[in-house]
């Protein structure tokens, strides 16, 4: 894909993905209190969702529209730095992103989401870390490589030593 903010949208929905995959399991096996999906819920419902399916499909799709400009924002933060290590990058932008999230509902106490329980403190951490990488896998995996088309450079100037008289010149 040529086009960054496509790469960056496609590439946070794919880290979604894998991410809401862990915070169902992780809400399944009781792990955490409040989903990924949930933390959306709260936020469009203003209450923590029921677990009924249309409700939790509404809020999955939120969630995967804000991961989806989560990874614009990671692809163009990019043109200001290197993009080495970007499994590193991926993990230290979701956990700031993660710990800015964690800030907003605690500074304004969101129902539902304070006090945070330790469990799903460290489950949501966990999330945000698997997003990062995903995010990051994702976006290398699409980031088109960097070749040369196929154009032989001559060089600039003549080699020291070159002799013109040899070449009839």
């Amino acid at each position: 894909m040529e086009d960054r903010m496509t790469r960056g949208f496609v590439s946070g929905i794919a880290g979604d993905v894998i991410t809401n995959a862990f915070s169902f399991l992780a809400g399944a096996l009781g792990w955490t209190t409040i989903r990924s999906a949930d933390l959306i819920g709260i936020i469009v419902y203003a209450h923590k969702p029921p677990r009924a399916m249309d409700k939790i499909v509404i809020a999955t799709f939120g969630h995967l529209m804000v991961s989806g400009v989560l990874g614009i924002g990671f692809a163009y933060l990019l043109t200001h730095i290197e993009s080495t290590h970007l499994w590193v990058k991926g993990v230290v932008f979701s956990l700031a992103t993660w710990y800015a999230v964690y800030s907003v509902t605690t500074l304004f106490e969101v129902p539902g989401t304070v006090p945070t329980p330790f469990n799903t403190t460290v489950t949501d951490g966990v999330a945000s870390v698997i997003f990062g990488l995903s995010l990051a896998i994702a976006l290398k995996m699409l980031t088109p490589r960097e070749t040369t088309r196929g154009i032989l450079m001559a060089p600039a100037m003549k080699p020291l030593g070159y002799d013109d008289s040899e070449n009839g010149i």
